[in-house]
């Protein structure tokens, strides 16, 4: 590249980093460092732009351990060209063979880079992070995608600004230019020996595979496949769009997880149910979990199926419809049954954490008015002592206004409770008898009427009203 040249690459990382509002001016910026090629030229690009553009910036640097004295000799580099910029510099080094015992060696080392960078973040309170990822990188990433078989979302591989702090200036530069720009500088960096060895899945694409498409189909392959990026990621940012449209009005937030509503999914398109399916996966899992096509597919089943119940197991979460709802929670969290709370009269208790509040109020003088779902205990019938429950098989209660005794099973069924809710819908028992229950009230057997002589008052606060 040529001294004249050298303005198209600035220029590019200024028109990156404008079209999507990387970096306001006076912004304070974490620059992720490896040591490598495209790393250091963005820590060279950035400082240069940040003299007229007030950033301040950190420069962080992780050691994975992974190369021995090559990594040390790294870790040294970076720690002298942040010198020679005067930025100040943070590392931090963990083993990550050691902490991957045996499974994928690279996505343990992205986790544990990527959450230095987020206490780095915290800590030195930096609005973003700028990593050195390229239009080469990205290519590798969708070609690995498409060759191992992808969702279309994922099609937009790396995402130019990801999770609102994790940036990427040259993502629209090829690690080509980024190279032959740094040459053109007189600019050093470190070759990492490991980037040559085809143990990994990237290396043997970009040392393998990415050349013979270059030979043997299409010379500007990289770019095809970085545009393929540009365009998945477009259409995505209006899939989202649409996703939280649908969103608001279709999902609520429960003690276990996630509430899909399926009628109102099954109104819009497959395309756009198995974009708010996947994002209720994530919400429940608080991350992003691994779904397959073939588990989404079972998925868009489980709510297309006019029948209302069905469980599905997905990686670290459980999706269990129940009539027109599809809960999403933790695979243990849907098991969890409570233990029975001791009540006394005047009391209060809760059945589970977060749950709503059960009182036990004496009357006094007050002459309750009955009603089909009473809230009155007679008092002179029993004085406890009482026990706040979960409802269990076996349970029978006769409901105030109705002439015969019925299973809680079959009740809690006839108004349509989610089997989630059931498992711990409150109930409370005096010696042995059922004497409530949730929406069902005061059995008709225990109910006070204007003559009872110590009406207790059975009152339910949702935890909404004790914030």
């Amino acid at each position: 590249m040529k001294i004249a040249e050298r303005g198209p690459v600035i220029e590019q990382v200024l028109r990156t980093i404008s079209r999507y509002n990387m970096l306001p001016r006076g912004a304070r910026a974490g620059v992720a460092v490896s040591g490598g090629a495209d790393s250091v030229a963005l820590l060279h690009l950035l400082h240069r732009l940040s003299q007229t553009r007030g950033w301040s910036l950190v420069v962080l640097h992780f050691d994975h351990r992974l190369r021995g004295t090559e990594s040390d000799g790294d870790r040294g580099f970076v720690e002298a060209l942040a010198a020679s910029l005067e930025l100040p510099c943070f590392t931090q080094a963990a083993d990550v063979q050691a902490v991957a015992q045996g499974g994928n060696l690279e996505q343990t080392a992205r986790q544990l880079r990527y959450r230095f960078f987020a206490e780095a973040r915290q800590r030195e309170s930096l609005g973003t992070v700028a990593t050195g990822h390229t239009a080469s990188d990205q290519a590798e990433t969708v070609l690995m995608r498409l060759l191992r078989g992808t969702a279309p979302d994922s099609l937009a591989g790396i995402r130019a600004v990801n999770d609102g702090w994790i940036i990427r200036p040259l993502l629209e530069l090829t690690r080509d230019q980024v190279r032959k720009w740094l040459l053109a500088e007189g600019l050093s960096w470190r070759e990492d020996s490991s980037n040559a060895e085809n143990c990994y899945d990237r290396n043997r694409l970009r040392n393998e595979v990415l050349p013979l498409l270059r030979n043997q189909w299409n010379p500007k392959v990289e770019a095809a496949l970085a545009r393929l990026a540009s365009l998945a990621a477009r259409d995505e940012s209006y899939w989202e769009s649409q996703v939280e449209l649908v969103w608001r009005e279709a999902a609520a937030y429960h003690r276990l997880g996630i509430v899909l509503d399926v009628e109102r999914l099954r109104r819009e398109h497959s395309a756009l149910q198995a974009r708010v399916l996947m994002r209720a996966c994530s919400e429940a899992a608080g991350a992003q979990p691994r779904i397959s096509n073939l588990q989404v597919d079972r998925l868009l089943s489980l709510v297309s199926q006019p029948v209302g119940h069905g469980r599905l197991s997905l990686p670290h979460i459980t999706a269990w419809r129940s009539f027109t709802q599809i809960l999403f929670c933790e695979a243990l969290a849907a098991a969890w049954v409570p233990e029975p709370v001791a009540l006394t009269v005047p009391g209060a208790a809760t059945l589970e954490p977060g749950g709503s509040l059960l009182r036990l109020v004496r009357a006094g003088n007050h002459a309750p008015a009955y009603n089909k779902v009473s809230s009155w205990l007679d008092g002179g019938l029993t004085q406890g002592p009482f026990w706040l429950r979960g409802w269990r098989a076996g349970d029978r209660c006769r409901p105030a206004g109705r002439m015969d005794g019925c299973s809680v099973q079959s009740l809690l069924q006839e108004r349509k409770i989610p089997a989630w809710d059931r498992s711990s819908w409150p109930v409370l028992e005096s010696r042995g008898q059922l004497v409530w229950a949730r929406g069902l009230g005061v059995a008709a057997d225990w109910c006070a009427g204007p003559g009872s002589a110590n009406p207790i008052e059975i009152v339910e606060e949702p935890a909404t009203a004790r914030v």
